[in-house]
């Protein structure tokens, strides 16, 4: 079991690496370490994590620790383990979501126990110390190990900072990553749509943060208490055909790129509403409407122009 004394470094001081040595250090972990490579960013690290070491390179860190967590990009997790010197003694594991333990296979070749640790959330660079500790609450943590004792160990780690420890098959890493990736940043993505739509017809920046802030916080809310269906909403729903014509020639004329965004989700919305319009007393002529509507759409999604 990974005790607070154990020594825990950390290889990468990006948004997941120094989110994780503030919460680790602040969760009682008392030997935590990370990596710089840039002088300019010490300082505020420093300020950070007062009483965390700071080193220049991955070897002097590994050499200090017991347990080193990669939290590199994707791409440099191979090179970290090729590149660095490992024990017997060491437990050796990355923070990257659609890859298994196996891009570790050099640690695990000089003895070194291997595994992955993979919170589903996601993080800032603006690190605000009174909400910091309940960034990893309620979070899933995906863990996985080629030592049972490691898996203990990441198992009791997730639990102590709050998270929920689950094992996802290897095969079904890369589609429960890109999961998480729809519902963050293609999420922030998809609202920058919005953002830009509406200060293109005048509103100020702050006028249509406002209008994504409401919109989107109580999108959320909806969705949290009552569940996706119940939270769907739109002219679809109400069988609005004109405003959805509306819609896609104005976004047509503004983006076809953005014409085929909607496009898609008002597909997505349509497959996945439900709509019981067996039950319409128009049910013919709304089936109809459904049917070239959904022609207009796909025509949208196979050449946007």
């Amino acid at each position: 079991m990974l005790a607070f004394n154990s020594r825990i470094g950390i290889i990468g001081s990006g948004r997941l690496g120094t989110n994780l040595a503030v919460v680790l250090a602040n969760h009682g972990y008392e030997r935590v370490s990370i990596t710089c490579r840039k002088s300019s960013a010490k300082p505020s690290i420093q300020a950070l994590l007062p009483k965390v070491t700071i080193f220049d390179n991955n070897q002097d860190l590994a050499d200090f620790s017991d347990l080193i967590i990669v939290c590199t990009p994707d791409h440099q997790i191979t090179t970290v383990a090729e590149s660095t010197t490992w024990n017997s003694q060491q437990s050796v594991i990355h923070c990257c979501g659609p890859l298994s333990y196996d891009v570790l296979a050099a640690a695990s070749d000089s003895g070194a126990s291997i595994g992955s640790f993979h919170p589903c959330q996601t993080f800032t660079g603006n690190i605000n110390i009174a909400s910091v500790n309940k960034l990893f609450e309620g979070t899933l943590i995906n863990i996985s190990s080629d030592s049972p004792t490691l898996l203990e160990s990441l198992s009791h780690l997730s639990r102590k900072i709050g998270g929920i420890p689950i094992s996802i098959p290897d095969e079904l890493r890369p589609l429960y990553h890109v999961a998480a990736v729809i519902t963050c940043g293609s999420l922030a993505a998809l609202m920058s749509i919005s953002m830009n739509i509406w200060k293109a017809i005048g509103l100020t920046e702050s006028e249509a943060a406002s209008a994504l802030k409401t919109l989107s916080t109580t999108t959320l809310a909806n969705v949290h208490e009552h569940g996706i269906p119940a939270s769907l909403t739109g002219p679809i729903l109400r069988q609005d055909f004109e405003t959805i014509d509306s819609h896609l020639n104005a976004l047509m004329h503004y983006s076809p790129e953005a014409a085929g965004v909607y496009a898609l989700l008002s597909k997505i919305t349509l497959d996945g509403s439900s709509l019981p319009i067996e039950k319409d007393p128009n049910s013919k002529d709304v089936s109809n409407r459904y049917t070239d509507l959904i022609e207009r759409i796909s025509s949208c999604l196979e050449s946007p122009r």
